[in-house]
């Protein structure tokens, strides 16, 4: 009796570990007119399994960008997005003139479950090249 109330108990509190886990900083950052980097920083990552970012265009559908695993006890994160380029036939190009992406971080536990990392998604606006990066498209240049 007194084992089941000491797992019962445990499981009770596994979810209070994660939310003592506070997000110092989240922010995301244009590098080169095509790349997003997204870095955050938390004060401890007991209890936690992983991060997942995802990314909106309109902050309500949201899809994954990547996911950082924790390593021992580094407190801060980076990383990359290319929001821009979509594939096509094997080939990138830019999709898009203007356009403001939003993301949002969660805390995977180690049961699988979600928790957000903040309540509001931070917001990256910038612009974007319309010039196509494919080979067939500088040929056509010259032509």
């Amino acid at each position: 009796m007194k084992r089941l109330i000491g797992i019962l108990l445990s499981l009770c509190l596994l979810p209070l570990v994660v939310w003592g886990v506070t997000l110092l900083q989240f922010n995301g950052e244009v590098l080169d007119g095509q790349t997003v980097e997204l870095r955050w920083r938390v004060d401890t990552v007991q209890g936690v399994a992983a991060f997942e970012v995802e990314r909106s265009t309109d902050s309500s559908y949201y899809q994954l960008v990547g996911e950082r695993v924790p390593v021992s006890n580094a407190l801060e994160y980076v990383l990359q997005d290319r929001p821009g380029l979509a594939s096509s036939g094997g080939r990138d190009r830019m999709t898009d003139i203007e356009q403001a992406y939003f993301y949002r971080l969660y805390y995977i536990l180690p049961s699988g479950d979600r928790q957000p990392a903040a309540a509001d998604p931070i917001r990256v606006s910038f612009q974007f090249s319309t010039v196509t990066v494919t080979w067939g498209s500088i040929k056509a240049m010259f032509r």
